[in-house]
């Protein structure tokens, strides 16, 4: 497991430099898009590190129910990294249009990993209630 976090932790550098990249170094101008495109890429990404960590320290038998919040946090930073390259094209976006784009991709993202959690737990009250019930025979 220490390879896998140790390669998670690699791709997740990956993504903030390349998400640093697109946002400072390529745009002609800094207008008011790129900035909020910005600071949602960096508040994204720390939140998903902080997620994993969370995930990673509460490692046990059940590993495998946690690859959907793994697989959503994934896919979050790919869709933020997405996001990132149509504020570059469109920097004269507005700043409404650009909190709309970036809030509702948190907002979604955060209610599927809220509802992965949920199936998480429920699993684990069923699984319990099936030890429970076990008898010998």
């Amino acid at each position: 497991m220490k390879k896998n976090w140790g390669m998670g932790v690699f791709l997740w550098a990956v993504g903030v430099i390349v998400a640093h990249i697109l946002l400072v170094y390529l745009p002609n101008e800094m207008t008011t898009a790129v900035w909020i495109t910005y600071g949602m890429s960096v508040l994204v990404f720390l939140l998903h590190l902080m997620a994993w960590m969370i995930c990673a320290a509460k490692q046990g038998a059940d590993n495998f129910l946690y690859v959907p919040n793994y697989m959503l946090s994934v896919m979050h930073m790919v869709l933020q990294l997405v996001l990132c390259l149509l504020f570059l094209v469109f920097s004269g976006a507005s700043e409404k249009v650009t909190v709309l784009c970036n809030g509702g991709l948190l907002l979604v993202m955060s209610v599927l990993m809220a509802l992965s959690a949920i199936g998480k737990r429920h699993i684990e009250n069923i699984e319990k209630r099936q030890n429970n019930n076990h008898r010998e025979l």
